[in-house]
């Protein structure tokens, strides 16, 4: 197989301190350059400072934003931060309350003891750790030598890094959970680092529903051995999946204790049933999905490239895992519907390091705009909905200052 010679990252960075200053005169601007440059560690530092300042200005005034409520219950947990704390953890390992997982009351507690009420520095600490383990992750793709600034280079790269954007502090316990997944699990496929594992186990910390990826990790760790079975896993998964979603969708003819059941695990009314989606409208909800599957689809086809290399071969393997539970769940919004974003940056980086040695995946690749125009759309329409304009045209302390 012919190895190509591709730019690495750069073992001597000298440009740091002028994006810096550039970054101090105008943080979006310095955002901008450094993804032309964004092989160079220097970039990836003002990627991270710039999530940062995101959460700084990010403005959590629409009610039915998540964000708006993290925000009300910190200003309620500032008004005695140790004492909710202390009440927090007894609940959580108790478990006689609703505490599911502690990483909000930790983020709220350390917020208050340093700022008193301002949710701008919560928000901003929501951005430190969701960006650290978010460029963390995309280092594994940009510091590649098969990322060379092309255009089926800059597609798997973008459709990466939306899959889960920075907008998504939003959210912040499943997202943030979902990087630092992320971030572990490419240590150890690309690195063979056991040692970060850890970071896996510790994830429904952070959100509670991490306790079914922590599951089919362990899953694929220790029973995932054969390609037989895994596909076999993954074509019925299909089967089961398509069962389970003509169950719901008729889930009126239920008794209603059963009825209360699938709404209470699946979060569907009834009353969802009448929702009417047009069917152009009903592809270009779930072509990101298909467009996955298909590309998984295509890998399997191709799959005597993947086992000649052994990083390759195992995240191929997970992503099999991982596909076969989401295909199953696909119909569960708070499950499926969560889970299957997840696969992209794996699935992505397969793509990467595949794009110019597997014959015809780059078409798929040339696809990937195409299939994700519309979270691309919903994520530019949520993004610009939370953002001070300031944010994109000010000075680094003019933002610092408006929202102190």
């Amino acid at each position: 197989m012919k190895k190509r010679s591709i730019i690495n990252l750069k073992k001597r960075d000298n440009s740091i301190l002028g994006k810096l200053i550039f970054f101090l005169i105008w943080p979006f601007g310095s955002f901008l350059y450094s993804v032309l440059t964004a092989k160079t560690k220097s970039s990836q530092v003002i990627f991270y400072l710039f999530f940062i300042l995101f959460g700084w200005s990010f403005i959590a005034e629409i009610e039915s934003r998540d964000s708006f409520r993290y925000v009300q219950e910190f200003k309620s947990f500032s008004s005695s931060p140790v004492a909710n704390y202390i009440d927090t953890i007894i609940n959580y390992v108790t478990l006689d309350s609703s505490v599911k997982d502690i990483y909000a009351q930790t983020a709220y507690l350390l917020a208050s003891i340093i700022a008193g009420n301002n949710y701008h520095l919560l928000l901003a600490l929501f951005a430190a750790v969701f960006g650290f383990f978010y460029v963390k992750s995309l280092g594994f793709m940009l510091n590649n030598k098969e990322f060379d600034y092309s255009i089926p280079s800059v597609f798997v790269v973008a459709c990466f890094a939306l899959s889960n954007p920075i907008f998504n502090i939003n959210g912040v316990r499943y997202w943030t959970a979902a990087w630092v997944f992320c971030f572990a699990c490419f240590s150890f496929f690309v690195s063979n680092d056991r040692k970060l594992i850890f970071l896996i186990l510790i994830t429904p910390l952070i959100h509670i529903a991490f306790i079914i990826p922590v599951a089919l990790f362990w899953i694929y760790y220790f029973f995932a051995k054969s390609y037989i079975v895994l596909i076999i896993c993954y074509g019925l998964s299909f089967f089961i999946g398509g069962v389970s979603e003509l169950l719901l969708s008729k889930q009126s003819l239920f008794p209603p204790v059963i009825q209360n059941m699938i709404e209470s695990y699946t979060g569907m009314s009834v009353s969802h049933e009448g929702q009417n989606w047009t069917w152009y409208g009903e592809i270009a909800q779930k072509f990101p999905y298909y467009y996955l599957n298909i590309l998984v689809i295509f890998l399997l086809m191709n799959l005597k490239y993947i086992k000649s290399h052994k990083m390759s071969n195992r995240i191929m393997m997970f992503v099999l895992v991982l596909f076969s539970f989401v295909n199953v769940t696909m119909s569960i919004p708070s499950l499926g519907g969560r889970l299957y974003m997840l696969i992209i940056p794996f699935l992505m980086f397969l793509c990467l390091i595949w794009k110019n040695r597997m014959p015809n995946l780059i078409y798929l690749i040339y696809l990937i705009p195409i299939a994700f125009i519309r979270p691309v759309y919903i994520w530019f329409f949520h993004t610009k909905s939370v953002s001070d304009p300031i944010l994109y045209i000010s000075n680094f302390f003019h933002i610092i200052i408006k929202n102190s």
